[in-house]
């Protein structure tokens, strides 16, 4: 065989095999996703007539677009209080994304990790309900008709939220155990903290004697804090102007009892004074709770 002869049978040699390694490469890229199993993405499903969807994770940020009630929405990532989701393709064919907040929106599937560890049966502890000045944080007096009106209202938005995603749920005051119902009553007191998904180690060593009767109790604290101002002032020597609207902030925390985990928490700024009779303040303790994950089977 010439030596030109081969050169060339070399080269078609060297070609066959790169055109083969392609092939099967580019067979491999194609049967990966038939191989693996794809993680199952968070979705959630809009609670509101109209929820806004934002341009950023800010209540000030644009908005790009509004989706209807029960549309299910798939998660694409968290930052903080909102959450960013899929949006339809655009004319151009490009994905978008936009913000919502959480506490707009149900949560419907949990992604990885993310699946908390919650408890069978949850507590429901006694709210507590705090008036306080919004300028400097002082307990004010009780409003009229007083904690006792509101009370009632805190415990029937969480138990209608938590027995509709599958929880047993029951009342701190109505537990068996002696011992369990004792250390309620001090978590009721602490509420404050435990509402802000705050503990420390006498929290947790009370915690603990609740999981004595059953190590599957979560508590579920809540707190009401109804900060009163005078409204809106203006300085005419130095021309400041300072905002001192009245507003709620309703928090709230599940607890597991035999871990002390954190397994949801969610806080619920409102700017207006309580209601009860206001169907948009039943509104916004519904919505408190949007974000509250279902029981595990």
């Amino acid at each position: 065989m010439t030596r030109a002869a081969l050169t060339t049978c070399c080269c078609l040699f060297l070609m066959l095999a790169t055109g083969g390694a392609r092939e099967t490469a580019s067979q491999e890229a194609v049967e990966q996703p038939q191989n693996g199993q794809a993680a199952t993405p968070e979705t959630v499903r809009a609670l509101a007539t109209d929820t806004p969807v934002r341009r950023n994770p800010d209540i000030e940020s644009e908005v790009i677009a509004h989706v209807k009630a029960g549309s299910v929405l798939v998660v694409t990532k968290r930052e903080g209080d909102w959450l960013q989701v899929a949006l339809p393709v655009g004319a151009d064919g490009e994905l978008r994304h936009g913000y919502v907040a959480a506490n707009s929106v149900e949560r419907l599937t949990i992604a990885g990790l993310d699946r908390p560890r919650t408890g069978v049966q949850i507590i429901l502890l006694n709210p507590l309900i705090l008036i306080e000045d919004v300028r400097d944080g002082s307990e004010l007096s009780p409003l009229k008709g007083g904690a006792a009106d509101l009370a009632p209202l805190l415990r029937s938005a969480a138990r209608s939220a938590a027995e509709s995603r599958g929880y047993s749920v029951v009342d701190d005051d109505s537990l068996q155990d002696a011992d369990a119902l004792s250390a309620c009553g001090q978590l009721g007191i602490a509420s404050r903290k435990l509402a802000r998904g705050v503990l420390d180690d006498d929290l947790r060593h009370t915690l603990g004697l609740v999981a004595q009767a059953n190590d599957g109790y979560a508590v579920l604290a809540q707190a009401m804090r109804i900060r009163i101002g005078p409204g809106r002032s203006w300085n005419p020597w130095t021309g400041n102007i300072t905002s001192s609207m009245s507003n709620t902030v309703f928090q709230a925390s599940l607890i597991s009892a035999s871990t002390a985990e954190v397994l949801w928490k969610n806080e619920l700024l409102v700017r207006k004074l309580p209601q009860p009779t206001d169907k948009r303040f039943m509104s916004s303790l519904h919505g408190l709770y949007g974000s509250l994950p279902s029981r595990e089977k």
